[in-house]
Order: C-alpha cells, then sequence, then structure tokens
C-alpha cells in the first residue's frame, strides 16, 4: 500500500508525459548507436490497483511514437496483452503501425466477460480471441514492404510467447507460462500458418503445407510435432477434420516401422561410423 500511495495524485496524461521525456532523451542516442527500443503493452491492458495505464491500445502507441518521431523508437507487439481488450484491432494495428513494430510476441487469450476490466486466461496460439492468421498475414505485408523499401530490418523478429504445459513439461522446473514444449507446439502452428501465407497457390491449384518440429526428451527418445495447413477450405472444419484423418491414417500405418526403429535405436543408442 505504501508503494501504491507514491503513485497518488499521476494521472494518464502525467505518467505518458514521463514516458514521452524518457525516450526523447534515449531514443537519438539508441537511434546513433544502431539499436532500435521497443515498449511492451500494459499486462493487463487496463487499470490496475488504481495505477494508470499509457500503453493499451493502439491510440496509445500512436501518440507515444508520434511524439518521439524516429525509428529507434518502437514497438513490441504482444498480441496476448493487446488482445486482452476487444477494441484493439490487431491486424489493423499491424498494417498502420507496422513500420515502428521492432518485435513480435505472438500468443492468445480467451475473454472470460465483456468489458474491461475483464478476467482472461491463456489460450492455445491459435484458438483464441486472435485471428492468428490475419495478424500473420499482415505481418507478412509489413516485411513485404521493408523489403521493398531496401530496410535493412525487414524480418521482423518473433517469439512464440507462452504455452500450455504438455507432455513431460509437467515434469520439468520452468518459469510460468514458459513451458519449452507448449511453446514449440506453438512454433510449430505459427511456422505453418506463415509458411502457407508467405507461398500462395496460384489460381486453380491445391496448397498444402508441411512442418514437422523434433525435440529430444532423452538420449533415446524425442517429441514429434506436426502441422499441416490448406487452402483448399481453410475455415471449414468439416474438410479440415477428413483431411487430418486421411494423414493419421498414412502416420498410424507407419507406426510399425517406428516401433523397430526405436528397438534399434535402444538396442544401439551409439552406431561407431
Amino acid at each position: 500500500r505504501a508503494q501504491l500511495e507514491t503513485y497518488r495524485g499521476i494521472d494518464a496524461d502525467r505518467l505518458r508525459g514521463h514516458l514521452i521525456d524518457f525516450l526523447a532523451e534515449v531514443s537519438p542516442l539508441a537511434q546513433e548507436l544502431g539499436l532500435r527500443l521497443c515498449c511492451h503493452p500494459d499486462d493487463p491492458p487496463f487499470d490496475l490497483l488504481g495505477l494508470q495505464r499509457v500503453m493499451s491500445t493502439e491510440a496509445d502507441y500512436a501518440a507515444v511514437t508520434a511524439a518521439v518521431d524516429i525509428p529507434a523508437n518502437g514497438i513490441t507487439l504482444c498480441s496476448g496483452s493487446l488482445g486482452v481488450r476487444a477494441d484493439v484491432d490487431l491486424p489493423g494495428m499491424m498494417d498502420r503501425l507496422g513500420d515502428r513494430v521492432h518485435f513480435l510476441h505472438l500468443r492468445n487469450v480467451r475473454r472470460e466477460g465483456e468489458g474491461l476490466p475483464v478476467s482472461f486466461h491463456e489460450a492455445a496460439h491459435l484458438e483464441g480471441g486472435t485471428d492468428m492468421v490475419a495478424l500473420a498475414a499482415a505481418i507478412l505485408r509489413e516485411e513485404r514492404r521493408r523489403k521493398a523499401a531496401g530496410r535493412s530490418d525487414r524480418s521482423i523478429p518473433m517469439r512464440p510467447d507462452h504455452g500450455h504445459v504438455i507432455l513431460d513439461d509437467v515434469r520439468r522446473e520452468t518459469r510460468p507460462g514458459y513451458p519449452a514444449i507448449g511453446r514449440l507446439r506453438g512454433l510449430a502452428e505459427l511456422r505453418g500458418i506463415f509458411t502457407a501465407l508467405d507461398h500462395p497457390t496460384p489460381p486453380g491449384g491445391f496448397g498444402q503445407r508441411n512442418l514437422n518440429a523434433i525435440k529430444p526428451e532423452t538420449e533415446t527418445s524425442c517429441h514429434y510435432f506436426w502441422s499441416q495447413s490448406q487452402d483448399v477450405e481453410p475455415r471449414s472444419t468439416e474438410f479440415t477434420d477428413a483431411f487430418y484423418n486421411q494423414i493419421l491414417t498414412a502416420f498410424l500405418q507407419d507406426w510399425e516401422v517406428f516401433d523397430m526403429q526405436q528397438a534399434n535405436w535402444d538396442d544401439r543408442p551409439v552406431i561407431e561410423t
């Protein structure tokens, strides 16, 4: 309570002014040194315990980047934090402010009510309130604009932020929200989307993309992640389920081979060459 009391009398305008004053001092030096500053949004993006929030909406970012209008003063676009608010259009924000986005935190959340403040929980990367396909498409548009402009930062750094605890993550000591396998699953899903969107199918054609990811578990076992995307009827759950079941059938037909290979591995974990 004593710490919160020190912020009494600091409203949103004053707090934003402090942030702008700070950025006005450090951003020119960052620009001179070839560094990029990027501010993460408030998490959660609404007032909490009486503390003001000034980086919670597109308008907040537009105001701060315009006040210190140099490339070094940029944005960390966190789709999880900003996605808590139903009034934030993340694909549109990427289109309008994308030239100042220096870092992408791609995660998804699901709101548990309406209005603000609101409770929310972590969702799988493709299953929350944010349309991750639309956001990925906006990110690729920005990267193409940067490439056409000859920018050296045309590839925007991205991480699959947060993830669910799955498989042997439950036995590992990890920081909450950062399980290795859960995040690898998110990365596989996100890379599948980006790969599919970045390789458009010719008119009348059929597009299909695969992503296979392997993560060691022990000295003689591993986790295998597989993702598939198609553009025949991408939003048809019936077609997607049929497509998945066909590939799963083929995968299970290989299971005997997997068992024999595992037996070989268990018998000879190291093969001299």
